[in-house]
């Protein structure tokens, strides 16, 4: 069975995150031996910031408490995270509930971002704060906050938006 796996030869050209699904998946397939998965498992954690993640599966594998180095990654990664949280509270009290049903209804991006700065005092810096914090949180492995915030920032970009725009077939 494991010769027909494409596991191996896939997850070069995949993300870190997109990688570890595939893991759990051929572990419960038993396929491969469980110990040598979640070695895996362990050096393609250890390349995120999913640091409770990464520790839960070094003490499945060595039955001990993870390195110090991991530990001191977490609180790095927590820092992280409130630093983006405080440079955030602008972002949140502006992307209510009301004026998230008037990002959704708006097509054209641009008299969007007008609106939002004349009502909210929305300042186009702010969308470097989403497009980071979106970075931060699926780093972190929360990708439902790190999808809330480019969903936003989709919305708001326009076409020659320097660090957010691509255009089609550039990639």
């Amino acid at each position: 069975m494991s010769e027909f796996d494409l596991t191996k030869k896939i997850s070069s050209f995949l993300d870190k995150h997109l990688t570890l699904p595939l893991l759990e998946y051929i572990c419960v397939k038993n396929i491969y031996d469980e110990k040598s998965i979640l070695k895996t498992k362990w050096e393609v954690l250890l390349g995120t910031s999913m640091v409770d993640y990464a520790a839960d599966t070094y003490r499945s594998i060595y039955e001990t408490e993870p390195p110090k180095g991991l530990l001191d990654k977490r609180e790095k990664v927590l820092e992280s995270i409130q630093e983006t949280e405080v440079k955030l509270k602008p972002v949140k009290v502006i992307f209510s509930q009301e004026t998230m049903k008037e990002v959704a209804q708006c097509k054209n991006a641009k008299d969007l971002l007008t609106s939002l700065e004349t009502k909210y005092n929305f300042k186009t810096e702010m969308l470097n704060d989403m497009f980071d914090a979106a970075r931060v949180f699926y780093d972190a492995g929360n990708y439902n906050l790190s999808s809330e915030y480019l969903k936003i920032v989709r919305q708001l970009v326009t076409p020659g938006t320097q660090r957010h725009w691509m255009p089609v077939g550039a990639a």
